[in-house]
């Protein structure tokens, strides 16, 4: 990655690069108009826009947008996925106990190869 004196990847120098960063890492929803009409209104060709997205470091740097623009999100979708895990869905309680407690089946096999305990989870108010 070539970088100028503000060790800033190369993309960043060219305002249209940026521009198209920010395009893509908006839901599609979101965008208000076609990579065709962006393309035009950036004055690029959609096969400029096609060797853009090509480039490792712009792939890179749009992964890091997208999951920043993301963060605002994580705690309602986390707190959906709780709700779902205690209405039984046993696919939301796997994800809500990979994301908080980093619970893995790996992790679940070596405490069962070890221990032979098994362990039951249970969720809601249920005190019985």
């Amino acid at each position: 990655m070539q970088e100028n004196s503000l060790n800033l990847p190369e993309f960043y120098q060219d305002v249209r690069k940026v521009t198209f960063l920010d395009f893509l890492s908006t839901p599609k929803q979101e965008r208000g108009k076609t990579q065709k009409e962006f393309a035009n209104e950036i004055q690029v060709s959609e096969q400029t826009l096609c060797e853009w997205k090509k480039d490792k470091d712009f792939q890179n740097e749009l992964i890091n947008q997208v999951r920043s623009n993301a963060v605002p999100h994580a705690p309602e979708i986390l707190n959906a996925i709780a709700q779902k895990a205690k209405q039984g869905d046993a696919y939301a309680a796997k994800l809500w106990f990979q994301f908080v407690l980093g619970w893995s089946e790996k992790l679940r096999q070596d405490v069962l190869s070890r221990t032979d305990v098994h362990y039951v989870i249970t969720m809601g108010d249920d005190d019985s």
